[in-house]
């Protein structure tokens, strides 16, 4: 690590928002640095009227269509199938006249939302 300040990001899975430190975090020679207990309190402004999927960062939870057989990467066939190539052009062929329709309190996102929106 260099010798100079710093600030320092981050977040939390499941949670809304970024963490971002309010003093710089400064990193001379030879110092151990202890910054104690980091808090994240996520931005609250009232109840949730609704939500969909999961806040980490990824689209794993949401509707990932099956691959086109030529396209296929078998690094990505288990919990990773949102990273194969070519997913996007399967919309088309899922919804081919008009868009989905997602009916909040009535669909499910894990199988009526296309991870790729």
């Amino acid at each position: 690590v260099l010798f100079r300040s710093y600030n320092l990001y981050a977040w939390v899975p499941g949670f809304i928002g970024d963490y971002k430190c309010g003093a710089a975090v400064v990193i001379k020679p030879g110092c151990d640095l202890h910054m104690g207990d980091v808090v994240y309190e996520p931005p609250r402004d009232g109840p949730t009227l609704w939500d969909i999927g999961v806040p980490d960062r990824t689209a794993a939870e949401f509707y990932i269509p099956d691959t086109n057989p030529k396209y296929i990467n078998r690094l990505f066939l288990n919990h990773e199938r949102f990273r194969q190539y070519g997913l996007w052009e399967r919309y088309t062929d899922l919804y081919p006249h008009e868009d989905l329709v997602y009916t909040i309190g009535v669909s499910n996102y894990r199988k009526d939302w296309f991870f790729a929106q």
